[in-house]
C-alpha cells in the first residue's frame, strides 16, 4: 500500500510537469509565430518595425498615405470603376482622393506620379495590388487634369 502512494504522487506530479511543459511550449511557440508586428527594410541598411494594420496599407519609402492626394481616373468604359478605387483607397487609409474619367482608355492600370512622389506612387500601387512596373512619371502633357494630386490612377480593367 505505501507503495501505491508513492506512485499515485509520482504520476499526479508527472502529469503536472507534463501539462506545464505543455503550456511553456504554447507560449512560447505563439511568441514565435506571433503576427504583432513585421520587418520592413528599406533603402540601405536600415530596419524598421511596424505594426500591421489590416485597415491601412504603408506604401513603399514609409509615406503615410493620409499625406498623399491621389486622382483616380476611370480609363475605361467600365461605370463607377474609379469611385470603386477610390474606396478601396479610401479603406487603405489614403484620405483626399478625387476621381474622374480619362478620354484616354487602357485595359490595365498605371500609376503616374509627379516629381517627387515616385514613393507615394509606389505606395498607392501596391495599396491597389499592382506591380510595381505600372509606375511610371507623369507624361507631358497629363492624360488627365491633377488639380492637387500627386499621383494619378489610370484606372484599367485589372482593377
Amino acid at each position: 500500500m505505501a507503495n501505491e502512494g508513492t506512485n499515485s504522487t509520482t504520476g499526479r506530479t508527472g502529469i503536472i510537469v507534463v501539462i506545464v511543459a505543455v503550456l511553456v511550449g504554447l507560449l512560447l511557440l505563439g511568441r514565435g509565430y506571433d503576427n504583432s508586428s513585421s520587418e520592413i527594410s528599406g533603402p540601405g541598411s536600415s530596419t524598421t518595425t511596424v505594426a500591421p494594420d489590416s485597415s491601412t496599407t504603408i506604401p513603399s519609402g514609409n509615406v503615410n498615405p493620409a499625406d498623399v492626394k491621389v486622382k483616380v481616373a476611370n480609363a475605361t468604359n467600365v461605370v463607377g470603376l474609379a469611385t470603386k478605387t477610390r474606396d478601396s483607397l479610401l479603406q487603405r487609409g489614403y484620405t483626399s482622393v478625387s476621381v474622374g474619367d480619362s478620354t484616354t482608355k487602357q485595359e490595365a492600370s498605371t500609376v503616374f506620379y509627379a516629381p517627387g512622389a515616385e514613393s507615394a506612387a509606389a505606395g498607392v500601387a501596391q495599396a491597389l495590388g499592382l506591380a510595381p512596373t505600372v509606375v511610371g512619371p507623369l507624361p507631358n502633357p497629363s492624360p488627365v487634369a491633377l488639380g492637387d494630386a500627386v499621383v494619378l490612377v489610370m484606372a484599367g480593367l485589372d482593377l
